[in-house]
């Protein structure tokens, strides 16, 4: 049993809730990354080809258009393949890989409408009793340094 006071399960959630926000703001930020990088790439690909041997206007038209076919794709397929994480598999999955599995009772519990109210919160605080504050920041801070 932890001798630290336990925290409550707002403030545990506003702090998942962060953690989800910022990795799911990285993702955003990898594919706005990855386009300008392609862009770049095309551009400067461009500008050297200009050094060495003329372009028609025409041919750099076209070269610009299919730059900014590229860049529109790479946009897509990046949002595509890095759909937003909803927030219960992303808790779950940290408190798997933190080996807290009281912080997955507890949020599970939160979302349960059957059940006795007063059982319910009563073993959100007793799984919350479990989880350690400290612990909790340090491997939120852990996984959010693992997963850039």
């Amino acid at each position: 049993m932890p001798t630290s006071p336990s925290i409550s399960s707002s403030e545990l959630k506003k702090r998942l809730l962060k953690v989800h926000a910022s990795l799911e703001a990285r993702k955003t930020r990898e594919i706005w990354v990855n386009a300008v990088f392609v862009v770049l790439i095309w551009v400067i690909s461009l500008v050297l080809i200009e050094q060495v041997a003329y372009l028609q206007p025409l041919a750099k038209t076209l070269l610009l258009l299919l730059v900014t076919g590229v860049c529109t794709a790479v946009i897509l397929i990046g949002k595509q393949k890095l759909s937003p994480t909803p927030f219960m598999e992303f808790y779950r999955a940290f408190s798997r890989n933190a080996h807290i599995p009281a912080l997955t009772y507890a949020l599970d519990l939160e979302k349960n409408t059957v059940a006795n109210a007063r059982l319910v919160e009563a073993a959100i605080f007793k799984n919350l009793e479990l989880v350690e504050p400290e612990l909790l920041n340090t491997k939120l801070d852990a996984f959010l340094a693992a997963h850039p």
